[in-house]
């Protein structure tokens, strides 16, 4: 059944409905894709305390000898430092980039650090890393 509009006068249009639900949906599917606060194991990890900007407890990871290289796979391969630029952490990243870490480590989609810092328009980070360059580990 053809609905037209002059049917529907005080009623909203079937459309907008659908275009509700949809941007609703799209809505709760990209906060499910967030991501989640620790690691494999239930423990924190490098990229949890990066992302969530807790500075003390990176520095209690890493004195548990857990590397700021790390991927975590539960986190889209991020490091640290790329999970730490995507949330705007600016402490972290600059705690980050004093240490001996892989600026070209690459996360699920091939996104480097430098590349994550130009996705999110992060121009102060962008000018750290290209100064940085000597850091890197390759």
């Amino acid at each position: 059944m053809k609905i037209k509009c002059s049917q529907t006068r005080n009623a909203p249009h079937p459309c907008r409905w659908l275009t509700f639900v949809v941007a609703v949906l799209v809505l709760v599917s990209c906060q499910s894709q967030q991501p989640d606060a620790s690691s494999l194991d239930g423990k924190p990890s490098t990229v949890s305390a990066a992302i969530s900007g807790d500075l003390n407890l990176l520095r209690q990871l890493e004195d548990q000898k857990q590397s700021l290289d790390f991927k975590d796979p539960r986190m889209f391969d991020w490091t640290p430092l790329i999970g730490a630029i995507y949330h705007q952490q600016t402490n972290i990243i600059q705690y980050l980039l004093t240490k001996e870490i892989d600026l070209n480590l690459q996360d699920r989609k091939g996104y480097t650090a430098l590349i994550m810092a130009i996705i999110t328009e992060d121009t102060n980070t962008v000018r750290r890393l290209l100064g940085c360059e000597t850091n890197s580990g390759s």
